[in-house]
């Protein structure tokens, strides 16, 4: 699998998609980042970590878990791209959307509740280990 993946990103992965896309543009980039060597890794991971920080300045991400997505995903190799200040912001804002009754909202379907809370305490859970 891993080979064909490979071969996929090797056809059709742009640095200007991975610097440029938008969230689900974004989304296979980050998550295929994970600890997979490539040519021109070192440049992806800056563009994905360039992306992931203007999307911030813009103001772009619907919700922190949005955020916890593309810099999860793309592993400790993305996630030391991207300034601890702007961790702390989605990390504060995290904590500020969770809901009255213990939950996180969702922009999807109610059905999706609880998938995206177990994913919101994990990851508060590895904030406070230092991710």
């Amino acid at each position: 699998l891993l080979n064909r993946v490979a071969r996929l990103f090797a056809a059709r992965a742009t640095l200007e998609e991975a610097r440029t896309g938008d969230f689900y543009t974004l989304l296979p980039y980050a998550e295929y980042a994970g600890g997979i060597a490539w040519t021109d890794r070192d440049s992806y991971l800056d563009a994905i970590a360039n992306n992931i920080t203007q999307g911030d300045k813009a103001d772009s991400y619907a919700d922190a878990g949005h955020f916890w997505d593309h810099v999860l995903g793309g592993g400790p190799d993305v996630t030391v791209r991207i300034p601890g200040e702007v961790f702390s912001r989605y990390g504060h804002r995290l904590l500020t959307e969770q809901l009255p009754d213990g939950g996180w909202p969702t922009p999807y379907n109610e059905a999706w509740r609880p998938l995206l809370t177990a994913q919101a305490c994990v990851t508060l859970a590895r904030l406070r280990h230092g991710i």
